[in-house]
Order: C-alpha cells, then structure tokens, then sequence
C-alpha cells in the first residue's frame, strides 16, 4: 500500500512541479502538434497540451478506452481544450493524416509493443522535421 501512495505522490509531483517544464526542455512550442502514442493515463498529454498551448494539439492515442477517460478528466479538470483523445482499440494504426504531427512521445512503448518497430504507419504522420520522443 506504501508503494502505490509513494507512486501516486511521485506522479502528483511530476504533474504539478517537473512536467511542463521538462516539455519546454525537450523542445516543445507553441502551436506544434504531439502524438502521445500509448499515452496511458496522460502523464505526458497533459503537460505537453500545457507547452504546447490552445493553438497547438495533443493526440492521446492509446488502445484502452478507461485510460483515455482519465485523460479526458484530466484535461478537462486542467481546462485543456488542445487534447484529442483517439482509441486505436489495440492496432497499430492511426487516423491522422501523413504529416500532421510535429513531435511523437513513444514512452514505454517499444518493450510493451514490440509489433511496433516492424509497423512504420505511426510514424509517417510526421513532418519532414520531426522529433521522436523515446
């Protein structure tokens, strides 16, 4: 039980004191368009709509429809209107349009799905420029 009020407190933490900034660090601006491919329960959505600011957008794809909520809450409890939620109910694929996205976050991704790597489709809806967040 310790364990999982010392998660909680860290991910509170994260969210209220690190997150936004460390956005700002990895390069995100104003405007741009992110990708929070597996975005679980938004620890990277939410800051990310936060840096990239009410004329930017966060797509928060993830397979299960309970997370999703979580950040549909989160965000709207934190006033954000930039954050797009998209079920992919398990597949690889993505209904956004090539070249759309400016940064992709890939957060645990990799080990979790490992199908990934040989399904390039999340990729190309970046732009010439991109940046891939691992």
């Amino acid at each position: 039980m310790k364990r999982t009020m010392m998660k909680q407190h860290d991910i509170d933490h994260w969210l209220d004191n690190e997150a936004e900034a460390y956005m700002t660090e990895l390069g995100l601006r104003r405007g741009q368009t992110v990708l929070d491919f597996g975005c679980n329960q938004g620890y990277y959505s939410v800051p990310a709509a936060k840096a990239v600011g009410p004329n930017g957008n966060v797509y928060a794809l993830d397979k299960d429809a309970d997370v999703l909520n979580t950040v549909r809450g989160t965000a709207t409890e934190a006033g954000l209107k930039q954050v797009t939620l998209v079920n992919t109910y398990g597949g690889t694929k993505t209904p956004l349009a090539d070249e759309t996205v400016d940064v992709v976050f890939l957060h645990e991704i990799f080990p979790i799905h490992p199908l990934i790597l040989s399904a390039p489709e999340p990729l190309f809806v970046v732009q010439d420029h991109f940046q891939v967040m691992l």
